[in-house]
């Protein structure tokens, strides 16, 4: 969940859904649209799935953050189940990045407007 006027999450879990295929272990975050990973090992899978959530919560928008679902919800879902766990310091590190883009792009616009604004 967001606190209100900061964009910091509080830690929790999310479940994931593994599939094993022929090529790899897929996983997909069913209350995370488009938040998916994969990789050919469970460990890596899991490794890949970690990163994938926090990076997927560093860099959305706080209007498509969901709170997690619970296992009743998720549980007749075909694959594997697994909860998730928010990793602070990777979903800092992209929190970091958005914000530097974000001020960047910010100033530069800034800089445009006035520039025209100027002339």
């Amino acid at each position: 969940m967001l606190d209100a006027g900061r964009d910091v999450l509080t830690v929790k879990d999310y479940y994931a859904i593994f599939r094993k295929t022929e090529e790899a272990i897929e996983v997909e975050f069913p209350d995370l649209k488009g938040c998916v990973t994969y990789n050919d090992n469970w460990d890596e899978a899991i490794t890949n799935a970690t990163d994938a959530l926090a990076a997927w919560l560093g860099n959305a928008e706080t209007k498509f953050i969901k709170e997690p679902s619970t296992h009743e919800k998720l549980k007749n879902l075909k694959g594997k189940l697994v909860p998730i766990p928010v990793d602070d310091k990777i979903l800092q590190s992209h929190q970091v990045g958005r914000e530097y883009i974000t001020l960047d792009y910010i100033y530069s616009t800034n800089y445009r407007h006035q520039t025209c604004m100027a002339t």
